[in-house]
């Protein structure tokens, strides 16, 4: 049904832009104007004003998915578990996973040693930037960071209410991992599996 919706206010629109182009074209033929020049300006002015945020935020949300995004390893947990001989034992994993949030931060303890921190920046074009990190609690160190981009349009059907939720052609869920693997991987290993293998460090189970 809402899809419905969507679809009739689209087609008004374009009924809209119709009318306003064949007025503009008349007037000017009456007027001995050039129709197809004024025809021409019309639409890019009426569409432009809808879609003139969509090739900027095509622009900058490629650029940044190619020279931003991707998942890293600054240190394996083999290389941690060798510079804390033993620790690794005596961590479990933290019950009902809490989190606290400050800013634009969420943090989410995973044991006694390791929080996941997830921070969400706004930019140009409806635009954000998702950045999680794998920290150790008691050194401050990075082990691992996962950076992705998305829009802040939601899905057909959520935060109707939410300026510029009509704009469907504006989302993107994430940058396109077709042909990119080796940005998201490393030793065929995700951002999801390094968290499993933390909270399950000593065989423990959530």
């Amino acid at each position: 049904m809402l899809g419905l919706i969507y679809l009739a206010g689209i087609m008004a629109y374009l009924i809209i832009i119709a009318l306003v182009v064949w007025l503009i074209s008349w007037i000017a033929k009456k007027n001995g104007g050039t129709s197809q020049l004024w025809t021409m300006i019309t639409v890019v002015v009426l569409l432009g004003l809808v879609l003139w945020d969509w090739p900027l935020m095509e622009i900058m949300f490629r650029h940044n998915c190619s020279t931003q995004a991707g998942f890293t390893i600054n240190k394996t947990l083999e290389q941690w578990k060798d510079e804390n001989p033993g620790i690794a034992d005596t961590l479990h994993p933290t019950d009902g996973a809490p989190s606290t949030k400050v800013g634009n931060t969420t943090t989410y303890s995973l044991n006694q040693r390791f929080n996941w921190e997830i921070t969400q920046i706004s930019h140009w074009f409806h635009i954000r930037k998702q950045d999680e990190r794998i920290v150790d609690k008691k050194t401050g160190e990075i082990l691992a960071q996962y950076i992705d981009f998305n829009t802040d349009t939601p899905p057909l059907g959520l935060g109707i209410k939410r300026k510029g939720a009509y704009k469907l052609w504006m989302m993107k869920a994430s940058c396109p991992r077709v042909g990119n693997k080796s940005k998201w991987l490393v030793s065929g290993g995700s951002m999801m599996t390094l968290r499993r293998a933390i909270i399950n460090i000593n065989g423990d189970t959530q």
